[in-house]
């Protein structure tokens, strides 16, 4: 219902702001270019439009404009801005605008005349030309401050990156680490914790967080999708508290969905297959339709892909062999409607559903690629999500209302063996199945009789559904873009609410699956909600014509109610010594931000950044956990951060970044005393230190090289884990100090109609550790790796052809290594060497 009404609420909105954006159409259809380069000029344009648009910087070398006003539609613009440059520009799928000769010149300068078969070499956007909307409104990647790593739809396709993890072999900054089975926690810089996420997920305007399971963490279950038809990934490393809120304390991932094209239809339909080493095959395909339906007013694009990844892992155990096939499947559906040129309102809708046969995690130790667990472990999520959006330009303010609603339920299946069994001598356990008062002590023949019942309870499994639903929107208020001076200001809501049933079940000996109808050893609820309010606000200030000053603020409230109840008592793992009752804690602060930067207006951008971060804290619903421990508090940081863009007139351009963090009463889990449950605790202080760079180097017309570099130094400052046995100067788990990517790609024509891109990539993290250090139970240490792949890309006409191996030298890619009172040393990440195969025919 909240949701319904959002929708009508908005949608009125913009029946309303519809016939009003009318009115100013005159004043703010034009854009006034200023007086310089051609270069500068098609750049200017594209900042302030959020169009993508690219050139060959040698095209446009010694070319100049005039102070002009110019249309912002994007035809006649740019025919006002290219009139006498003897260039043209071409706008090709996905609403890219390519500029080249124009015919009539080319005719004059070309020794011989484009034969019908002649294919223009493929216009991958290159940093200088990228136009992102990281800071809520278009501006050139390299204008931009911060740490920005934009994954285009061209890399996307020719890397063959198909899924969440796979964005981490172009983004090093990014850490994807597995936190179950079928499941991920994702980090940058180093903030990592349980709890809220550290890192915001976006799938266009709605943020998408997991559900808080049994041990409110929502950040363990980051949503994954299949990178289909997907414009950009924008990963913003650093806190972007002001603008995207709570849980962007680490940085925000951005999904950016191909949009619908108003002018022409279009459709395309990809296939592949894909085996590992080893393994079982796996294949897919995708199909997308875009169809304007009125021109330039209405049209629709919708996408339904289908996916199951090749399986590899054994389980002996069981006689099993080539386990963990994950498939994936979704529509998507995407209604834009542009009643004048400066009003758009947007439907979106898509549908994700994920399911996993069994583990993905394998034993260090054992043969390589096996699983010893006694149980099946399967894993399904289904996501279901709903977005209107409404952009206007009311006279010299831009306009956008957004209202999302989206249900999330998972089912998670996981190995409880080893925990139950570790309880066979346990007192506590004997007496509470014998009923016997506080103190008491079982006998011997009860304690062998207690054993016993454990062992009548074994092989054991969770079985748990959960689910999360959330209503979200935001109103947003800001300057059009062109103004020496900028603002925006805005609001946000969120209401959210979680629930977890978690039966703890008896398995099948041969089978491995739960016996059914479920034999209960032990059976819990938990119900949680978080309510969350925000203003926030941003002022931009030109100092001169290259300085500008940047101060930002966000106000924020939350309240985080949790209750839970035990419907079954576990007298193994003593679930029944639960508190009753509904508890909540609740704050409201700031975050601020403020920011100076400097471009010369030729090749060099300069910034100097101070922000902060935050999220909320919770309520543990634990059994036997202390009054005192129950809830947690909000952890928050403060980032301070240098970084330069240089740029050059080829094309290649270099970036770096070092910054500092002071993280206060970070959150992360503990174990219970009978290291049966986990729950969160507010642990200490934390120094980050790092520095992070990227280069892009262009050493002939169609060759470059590009590469990235990320170090992260994380370590506890003062410790309130120091009853845990963490120390002052321990480093955080499963942090990886460094991580890379490096690779080459070249760009050539095979024949007559045949263009060929062919790619040789790299990418390897060092070492981490599972534990604050080595006095912990469980700990472990993760060796380093480094991984090669090489692909190619054929395009003729209306084909693509796309092949190409990843990890070519077989190398054990791990991400995690784990060892839990559950589970042994568990290997997480890292499949073997894989070929694949992708075919695209366009329409």
């Amino acid at each position: 219902m909240p949701a319904r009404c959002l929708a009508c609420a908005l949608l009125t909105l913009a029946c309303w702001v519809g016939p009003l954006a009318v009115e100013p159409a005159l004043a703010q259809s034009t854009i006034a270019i200023p007086e310089g380069s051609l270069s500068k000029a098609l750049q200017f344009y594209a900042a302030r439009t959020g169009h993508q648009i690219l050139f060959d910087p040698a095209l446009v070398q010694g070319k100049r404009v005039s102070a002009i006003q110019v249309s912002r539609q994007e035809r006649t613009g740019l025919r006002q801005i290219l009139r006498g440059t003897g260039l043209q520009a071409r706008i090709i799928a996905g609403g890219v605008i390519i500029i080249s000769r124009s015919k009539k010149t080319r005719r004059k300068t070309m020794p011989s005349p484009e034969t019908p078969n002649q294919v223009q070499p493929p216009s991958d956007p290159t940093p200088q030309n990228i136009v992102v909307t990281a800071m809520k409104r278009p501006s050139l990647v390299l204008q931009t401050p911060g740490t920005i790593n934009v994954v285009t739809r061209d890399q996307i396709a020719t890397r063959n990156l198909t899924e969440l993890r796979d964005l981490a072999r172009v983004s090093p900054s990014l850490a994807v680490v597995d936190s179950r089975n079928g499941e991920q926690r994702i980090a940058i810089r180093g903030i990592y914790g349980t709890g809220e996420a550290t890192v915001g997920v976006y799938f266009g305007e709605t943020h998408v967080s997991g559900p808080s399971g049994t041990t409110l963490d929502p950040s363990g279950t980051t949503p994954d999708i299949e990178l289909a038809d997907i414009d950009r990934v924008e990963l913003l490393s650093g806190p972007q508290g002001t603008l995207y809120g709570a849980s962007s304390m680490g940085g925000t991932l951005r999904l950016l969905l191909h949009q619908p094209e108003m002018s022409e239809p279009s459709a395309s339909i990809t296939t592949g297959a894909v085996i590992a080493k080893g393994g079982d095959p796996g294949g897919n395909i995708t199909g997308i339709i875009n169809a304007p339906l009125v021109r330039d007013k209405l049209a629709l694009r919708t996408v339904i892909y289908r996916r199951a990844s090749s399986s590899y892992i054994d389980k002996p155990a069981l006689g099993l062999t080539n386990v963990g096939r994950v498939e994936r499947k979704g529509e998507r559906a995407i209604l834009t409607w542009s009643p004048s040129d400066l009003t758009k309102v947007t439907g979106t809708f898509f549908s994700h559903r994920l399911a996993l046969n069994d583990s993905l995690s394998w034993e260090m130790g054992s043969r390589r690629y096996q699983n010893d667990a006694p149980v099946r472990t399967p894993y399904s999520s289904k996501l279901r999500l709903g977005n209107v959006t409404v952009e206007s330009q009311l006279g010299n303010v831009d306009l956008l209302a957004t209202g999302s609603h989206y249900q999330w339920d998972l089912l998670r299946q996981n190995n409880f063996t080893s925990v139950l069994a570790q309880q066979r001598d346990n007192p506590d356990g004997c007496a509470r199945l014998f009923g016997l008062s506080k103190g008491a002590i079982c006998d011997t023949q009860s304690m062998s009789d207690y054993a016993a019942f454990v062992d009548s309870r074994l092989p054991g499994m969770l079985y748990q559904p959960m689910g999360v639903r959330s209503t979200s929107g935001e109103v947003r208020l800001q300057s059009s873009n062109g103004n020496a001076s900028q603002w925006s200001i805005g609001a946000f809501f969120e209401n959210r609410s979680d629930s977890a049933e978690s039966y703890t079940v008896r398995a099948d000996k041969d089978t491995g699956r739960p016996v059914f109808p479920l034999d209960i050893t032990g059976l819990r609820f938990i119900r949680t909600s978080l309510e969350q309010r925000a203003l926030f606000g941003e002022y931009q200030l030109s100092l001169s014509d290259r300085l500008k000053f940047s101060a930002g603020m966000r106000h924020f409230f939350y309240k985080r109610t949790a209750f839970g109840n035990v419907a079954e008592p576990n007298v193994i793992t003593g679930t029944g010594d639960i508190a009753e009752g509904v508890f909540s804690t609740h704050q409201n602060g700031t975050s601020l931000k403020f920011e100076l930067t400097w471009d010369n207006d030729r090749n060099l951008f300069t910034y100097l950044r101070a922000s902060q971060g935050f999220r909320p804290g919770g309520v543990n619903i634990t059994p036997g956990l202390p009054p005192g421990e129950q809830v947690y508090h909000s952890d928050s940081l403060w980032s301070y951060e240098a970084g330069a863009k240089l740029r050059t007139s080829n094309g290649s351009d270099v970036e770096a970044a070092i910054y500092h963090v002071d993280w206060a009463n970070m959150i992360y889990y503990t174990g219970s005393p009978n290291r049966a449950f986990f729950y969160n605790a507010n642990v200490g202080s934390v120094d980050v230190n790092g520095f992070e760079t990227r280069f892009h180097l262009v050493v002939a017309p169609l060759w470059s090289f590009q590469g990235r570099l990320s170090y992260t130094s994380a370590r506890l400052t003062d410790s309130g884990a120091t009853a845990l046995g963490a120390q002052p100067g321990d480093r955080l788990p499963d942090v990886t100090p460094f991580s890379f990517s490096l690779g080459t790609v070249w760009k050539n024509q095979i024949s007559n109609g045949i263009y060929g891109i062919f790619q040789l990539n790299a990418n390897g993290i060092t070492g981490s550790r599972s534990q604050f250090n080595s006095s912990f139970d469980y700990y472990e240490k993760l060796r380093g790796h480094v991984l090669f792949d090489a692909s190619a890309t054929f395009e003729h006409r209306h084909w693509n052809l796309g092949i190409g191996v990843q990890n070519i030298f077989n190398a054990i890619g791990a991400t995690r290594i784990s060892s839990t009172p559950s589970s042994s040393r568990q290997v997480y990440g890292g499949r073997p060497r894989s070929y694949y195969l992708q075919v695209t025919r366009n329409f």
